[in-house]
């Protein structure tokens, strides 16, 4: 292929019962980058007597790792958008977008809107905001109407309010109601955390949801169906180290241990000050969060009775837990479709926008 052209290839996955076939396949994938154009996803996970085959054909090796110089450009980039989009200002004036918030059983829950169209409710990671989304929905606006929640103690949104410890459906019932509001079906969209809390509001609201993309959906028990019971305790393992650091001045131990081993070692050494202040300010709320991913309720079955349109992405660059994490989900969703976002680690919306608001335009131009 020619140089101007870049490649996305599709990754392998295996059954817990059986084998399937690696597969791959090319595109040119330069609209991607720009975030206009067609995109096709790598391929389509079909589910045949309880096995999942992928309908292409050829075959993919793993991603050799990032050389260094790559990977301090792709912490560098996600440190900086991270803290632009996590301040308030970012979320209003400049981009355009306008903020709202409305009821939701009791609780306030604060959103963006910007654009015109169908309405698109996009779900934050762990520790974003709704303005992670910003890049995304620029690209996006001239042909849909974007709304970008904050989740439970981000922006406008009051914190969790205890006493219990927050659950998944939690934060899914302030998705619902900016869902609801929106007087229409909706394509939703969560990221890392955000795709466990939007599958969550997939099952609970299906008449509500006209597709559904999931990016590097952080949904633990499915790796243990698959038999990943390594990936499984390595992942749950790193939520309860977090738990167990006490908040304060053992918070930061906990955050760089996170961050490095999302981003790579020495991220958290080298993020600017401001990076680190937002996301120590932050640790009460992901504590809660970690509490949330440990006990989603999430099976493989309610992945199966998932009926609306799918798509998963994942960065080619990604961790194995979450790679292989978004493999599985993609399995067990029928007619689920998969891509992989070019030279994306785990953040890609943020690091990526263009790439993933490409994929993401030909998804919700597709038909039911």
């Amino acid at each position: 292929m020619e140089n101007s052209h870049r490649r996305l290839q599709a990754s392998s996955t295996r059954s817990p019962t059986a084998s399937a076939s690696s597969t791959s396949a090319s595109y040119d994938t330069e609209a991607m980058h720009t975030g206009s154009g067609d995109f096709t996803p790598n391929h389509t996970f079909d589910r045949t007597a309880g096995s999942h085959s992928l309908a292409a054909a050829g075959q993919r090796e793993r991603s050799a790792p990032w050389p260094l110089y790559q990977w301090n450009d792709a912490r560098v980039a996600w440190a900086e958008r991270f803290t632009r989009t996590s301040r308030a200002s970012e979320s209003t004036g400049r981009s355009g977008a306008s903020m709202a918030t409305l009821a939701a059983d009791g609780a306030r829950v604060e959103y963006s809107e910007i654009g015109s169209g169908e309405p698109v409710v996009m779900v934050h990671s762990a520790p974003g905001t709704g303005g992670q989304w910003r890049a995304l929905s620029e690209a996006l606006k001239d042909d849909y109407r974007l709304l970008a929640v904050n989740l439970h103690g981000i922006g406008e949104t009051p914190p969790w309010p205890g006493p219990r410890h927050m659950g998944i459906d939690d934060d899914a019932r302030l998705v619902r109601a900016v869902a609801m509001a929106s007087g229409t079906p909706l394509h939703l969209v969560g990221h890392s955390y955000g795709g466990a809390v939007a599958i969550r509001v997939a099952l609970s609201s299906p008449a509500q949801v006209r597709s559904l993309t999931l990016i590097e959906p952080m949904v633990y028990p499915p790796l243990r169906w698959a038999g990943e019971d390594a990936l499984y305790i390595e992942t749950a393992s790193f939520v309860e180290s977090f738990l167990a650091v006490p908040i304060g001045d053992g918070a930061e131990a906990a955050w760089r241990q996170g961050t490095d081993r999302y981003h790579g070692a020495g991220t958290w050494a080298g993020l600017p000050d401001s990076t680190r202040t937002v996301l120590l300010a932050r640790t009460p709320i992901v504590i809660e969060r970690c509490h949330a991913m440990l006990s989603n309720p999430t099976s493989p079955d309610d992945c199966r009775h998932v009926q609306m349109r799918t798509l998963v992405l994942c960065g080619d660059r990604t961790g194995e837990p979450e790679r292989r994490l978004s493999e599985v989900v993609a399995g067990l969703i029928s007619g689920c479709s998969f891509g992989l976002v070019e030279g994306a680690g785990h953040m890609s919306p943020l690091t990526h926008p263009a790439a993933v608001a490409a994929m993401l335009r030909a998804h919700l131009r597709g038909r039911p």
